[in-house]
């Protein structure tokens, strides 16, 4: 039999056998472009020649270079001989245009000193996921096809004002006084624990909150308490980008109370500014023109980003006449990007294969 002593000395070198081979097949560089902190993996000798550029979601500070890691995802796509290159920006909040300015800067760096790869695939989450789709409108040759994991993937003034404002105003009716209004150009108070208040106030309140949560399709109150607390974020940054009231519900009906009469009486309405009216149309614009191959991936409850808000996108891509490069699918999950490592490989695979042959995955759940 084995002594203890002699277990652990196997294990030991079977430790530094796995991570000399890993500094063997993969090496990381790391810096700074402009503001902007990256990190690029690249497999040496199995490096397949593609490279797969991650578009993050929305974080509340730009992260440093050491902070840039690679998810189980992507890790296990760098073991099959891709690279990966992915940006932190040089912004946080509702980063759109920096995220897209510094995405295309990472790539043309790769380009230049690494080599010039034979595909580019984009995969993003959440608020990158909406970058991905931007790039795959806005590029002519660039990209092989992109991944859109649980993404906002509708044109932003309805995302904004029909999602993120809708709730926040219907929150504050119930609860009026409580946040701060998101047209209020200071920012949010230090030390206003926003999560913690919404969910006291729900559980305090049971019927509102019943309202609220089916307004929203979600099934709890802490779902509703963190998408008041993540939406006041994203409203009060988007204020602050944009300078001005960019937030519209003039025409918006709010229906599905019992005193839906009441409701839309008393709801607070929000008119933007003539430049805030023009800020979307100009910037962080959607248009369903897709040039490459797109996948939505969506867990099956997602109580921040519903598959259903890309039913916008399902009808732009009609409109555009690009039907035939976009397709959504849904995977179990419960929770906000709730997609196993596995899934997202799985989803990826489809992309690359789409690519090379021209064979279009089904939708849906499969």
């Amino acid at each position: 039999m084995f002594r203890f002593s002699s277990i652990l000395r196997i294990l030991l070198i079977l430790i530094a056998c796995s991570i000399n081979a890993r500094s063997a097949w993969a090496r990381v560089l790391t810096g700074w472009l402009e503001h902007s902190a990256y990190r690029i993996d690249i497999p040496n000798e199995q490096w397949n020649g593609s490279l797969i550029i991650y578009c993050r979601g929305l974080t509340l500070e730009p992260p440093k270079p050491s902070e840039l890691v690679l998810n189980p995802a992507l890790s296990s796509l760098l073991r099959e001989g891709f690279a990966v290159a992915q940006a932190g920006y040089s912004s946080a909040g509702w980063n759109v245009e920096d995220g897209l300015r510094d995405t295309v800067a990472l790539q043309s760096y790769f380009y230049s000193h690494i080599a010039k790869p034979k595909a580019v695939y984009l995969l993003g989450e959440s608020l990158g996921g909406f970058i991905v789709a931007s790039l795959l409108e806005r590029a002519t040759d660039s990209y092989s096809g992109g991944v859109a994991l649980c993404a906002p993937l509708a044109p932003a003034t309805w995302f904004i004002n029909g999602r993120l404002l809708n709730l926040r105003v219907l929150f504050d009716f119930y609860f009026p006084k409580v946040l701060p209004r998101p047209d209020d150009a200071a920012q949010l108070p230090q030390g206003v624990d926003i999560f913690k208040t919404a969910d006291t106030l729900l559980l305090a309140n049971p019927k509102a909150a019943t309202q609220l949560e089916r307004y929203a399709g979600m099934l709890s109150v802490k779902d509703l308490a963190a998408a008041i607390e993540l939406y006041t974020v994203v409203l009060t940054d988007i204020r602050s980008r944009v300078g001005t009231t960019p937030f519209d519900n003039r025409n918006v009906i709010y229906y599905g109370f019992p005193d839906a009469l009441g409701v839309n009486a008393n709801i607070s309405r929000y008119i933007p500014t003539l430049s805030g009216l023009t800020y979307f149309r100009k910037n962080d614009r959607l248009t369903g023109a897709l040039r490459e191959p797109l996948i939505a991936l969506y867990p099956e409850y997602d109580p921040i980003v519903p598959a259903s808000i890309s039913d916008h996108y399902v009808q732009m891509v009609d409109d555009m006449g690009t039907e035939d490069l976009f397709v959504r699918r849904l995977e179990p999950g419960e929770g906000h990007c709730d997609l196993s490592p596995s899934e997202i490989v799985k989803s990826f695979h489809y992309l690359v294969k789409w690519h090379s042959t021209g064979s279009k995955p089904l939708p849906g759940l499969r």
